[in-house]
């Protein structure tokens, strides 16, 4: 299924090239008809999750440890928790930014990808699909994987929020 990003990025040992380059960049001034677009993707998607029933709690801390602690989460009492930490959107406003986190951990339990690597790859390239819109991808590239390889670069999240569409190579 993960094919956009995967081929590129499949590699653990880019982490620290996509973290440095995610980290010493000086970030993307987005144009307003691309926040709109990429606000426009995330509350059409959210309404559509939210139809299905799901319970979206809103927490401090980290609240799964496990992507199989968020997916017996959702099977069993049809909730995601999301965190509200390190809450410093770079492309929209805090409530759409905390829809699309509420959609990016379904999406996790949707493509049963864990939290590590190659999960996020796959969940980056899930969202890929959902858009022909090549600046959106490049959002979707930044606030996913180069974050991602941030975390995984320093043990934790950046505290700057950004958006980087430039590639590192």
């Amino acid at each position: 299924m993960y094919t956009y990003f995967a081929k590129a990025y499949s590699q653990e040992k880019l982490i620290p090239t996509l973290a440095r380059h995610y980290l010493r960049g000086k970030g993307d001034v987005l144009k307003p008809q691309d926040k709109q677009k990429f606000a426009q993707l995330i509350h059409r998607h959210y309404q559509q999750v939210k139809q299905l029933g799901i319970v979206e709690q809103r927490i401090t801390g980290q609240p799964y440890k496990t992507a199989a602690e968020l997916f017996t989460d959702l099977k069993k009492n049809r909730t995601i928790k999301i965190s509200v930490d390190h809450h410093n959107p770079g492309v929209c406003d805090k409530e759409t930014n905390l829809q699309y986190r509420f959609l990016h951990e379904y999406h996790h339990a949707l493509l049963g990808a864990d939290f590590g690597w190659q999960g996020e790859l796959k969940a980056c390239d899930y969202w890929s699909t959902l858009t022909d819109n090549q600046i959106l991808i490049r959002i979707f590239r930044s606030e996913i994987i180069y974050q991602a390889a941030a975390y995984f670069y320093l043990g934790d999240f950046p505290e700057i929020q950004k958006i980087v569409l430039s590639q590192p190579f």
